[in-house]
């Protein structure tokens, strides 16, 4: 099967998982962040602060007669999903040459579809977990291919820091800034981390890391500190300390609030012990240094006023945990491909690899449940069209 056909073939696939939970899950954040766009352009009430996915479906929705809103936001998003999903074959291509197209195909389908594993707590699948397959945050969903584009860019390709590399991810920071605000803060932390680590440890080529990253974060907060300086004098808030205040609001034990951040993170807590370290070092650190800062924000910070309950600072660990769990998986089929790992191991990874992706599934699939709906696969097409 020549590349063509696999994005093709990738693509429908990806539309196929996500067409359905996504339109299900329109009456709740993409219907509320609809309603804020209008009122900003129809009424002139500067409520939204990160606009690329609203100009996206505005656009979408004027270019193209008889569509509704709703109707925009659903295929945009849809859209946004197929591009991570093109990136993802684009890296499984590069690094795995000679890979079979329906085990590219099925590794991308299952990287997009994983979740922390839930399965236990049915049928609480979301609330009080990190997140890594959501369907109901139209903003999160424009910003994953722009994550997993800047990580690419950087680690995956080799440390791509001069030159055009560096300006295509100064492009990556605004368009992710001006996206939702909620990686490359985590993403530019975790590089400047890790080229400080190199250079406490004497190693060589830290410095254009070192300088690739200030610059990303200087980009980041030169966009980011007027957007929250509006967005909370608009809604008389701001931040506040309160350690596990978030958390704690969807469980009131700590000890579960531990255990479900444990099952989250499960394959890549387990890559620790039978990961190899040798050609993906950096982009494995940056990787985890990344989750582990957006990990800190979403424990410790908490936004005050009328906001509070809707967590948006757990926003600042979703990603990094799906791109972590992305470079892991990449780790486990490079093992996997060089016979480094033995039957037993490959059992145990293989094991809780299916637990992530039947509770990712149960998360996209049980959706309907949340509003009273059956299970229709088929039917709601006559519904969307």
């Amino acid at each position: 099967m020549t590349k063509k056909k696999v994005y093709f073939v990738n693509s429908f696939f990806i539309s196929v998982i996500y067409v359905y939970p996504i339109w299900v899950d329109r009456f709740w954040d993409l219907s509320a962040h609809i309603r804020l766009f209008k009122e900003t352009v129809e009424l002139g009430n500067f409520k939204i602060i990160h606009p690329v996915f609203h100009i996206l479906y505005y656009s979408l929705e004027y270019s193209i007669p008889y569509i509704s809103s709703l109707q925009a936001g659903v295929i945009v998003q849809v859209l946004c999903k197929v591009f991570s999903g093109l990136i993802l074959c684009k890296i499984l291509m590069e690094r795995f040459e000679k890979m079979g197209a329906l085990k590219i195909i099925s590794s991308v389908c299952f990287l997009l579809s994983v979740g922390p594993i839930s399965v236990f707590t049915f049928p609480k699948l979301y609330l009080g977990y990190v997140g890594m397959n959501v369907a109901h945050n139209p903003t999160i969903i424009a910003l994953q291919p722009i994550a997993l584009y800047s990580f690419y860019i950087f680690y995956i390709r080799k440390g791509c820091y001069a030159n055009i590399g560096l300006v295509k991810n100064v492009i990556m920071t605004i368009l992710s800034t001006m996206t939702k605000p909620v990686y490359h803060l985590v993403f530019g932390t975790g590089m400047l981390l890790n080229s400080l680590g190199k250079c406490i440890f004497f190693q060589k080529k830290w410095k254009d890391e070192f300088k690739s990253s200030l610059i990303i974060l200087v980009v980041y907060f030169l966009i980011a500190v007027p957007q929250a300086t509006l967005v909370y004098k608009s809604l008389r808030g701001g931040v506040s300390i309160a350690p596990f205040s978030m958390l704690n609001h969807w469980n009131s034990n700590i000890i579960f609030t531990i255990l479900f951040y444990i099952l989250s993170a499960l394959f890549p807590l387990s890559n620790l012990f039978w990961g190899a370290c040798k050609d993906n070092c950096d982009e494995k650190r940056v990787a985890w240094l990344s989750f582990i800062v957006g990990s800190l924000i979403a424990i410790l910070f908490i936004e005050k006023g009328a906001i509070w309950s809707a967590g948006n600072y757990t926003w600042f660990w979703q990603l990094p945990l799906w791109i972590l769990f992305v470079v892991c998986f990449i780790d486990y089929l490079t093992l996997k491909e060089a016979s480094k790992l033995g039957k037993k191991t490959i059992f145990i990874i293989n094991s809780i690899l299916f637990l992530h992706l039947v509770s990712g599934l149960m998360h996209l699939y049980n959706l309907p449940k949340k509003y009273g709906d059956d299970f229709n696969p088929f039917g709601f097409l006559k519904e969307m069209f």
